[in-house]
């Protein structure tokens, strides 16, 4: 079918070799972050882990969660990692305690709309006053 030589022949078995390891690298520096190297030296990072987005999330909102949110002070980005707590309610907690003062029970949550005895349940043990 093809009449190649066989130095041709090795010539197109090294080009495919190297494709292939080629695609085997960039397969596994996406599945093991950890590995990939610095755009600019081209040596791995070893000075601070690689975290993903998704873990980097999770164990920020778990210490938040742990230490408690102080629904005084708490900003929008703490409060969102209450569970149920979006941005708009999040907004809307911030909102009451501009306009009516700071909550002096965890239950004056619940005049916030949206917030109800349901999900007063499920973020209670995670909201502080102090």
């Amino acid at each position: 079918m093809f009449n190649l030589t066989k130095s041709e022949k090795g010539v197109i078995v090294f080009l495919a070799a190297g494709f292939l390891l080629g695609c085997g690298l960039i397969y596994f520096q996406k599945i093991n972050s950890k590995f990939c190297l610095s755009a600019s030296t081209g040596k791995r990072n070893t000075n601070s882990p690689v975290i993903s987005p998704a873990k980097k999330n999770f164990v920020l909102k778990s210490e938040i969660l742990s230490k408690g949110v102080n629904i005084n002070e708490a900003g929008e980005e703490e409060l969102v990692q209450l569970p149920g707590i979006g941005h708009v309610l999040a907004g809307r907690i911030i909102d009451y305690r501009e306009h009516s003062g700071y909550f002096d029970k965890l239950d004056d949550i619940k005049k916030i709309p949206g917030i109800a005895d349901k999900k007063f349940e499920r973020i209670k043990e995670y909201l502080t006053l102090e």
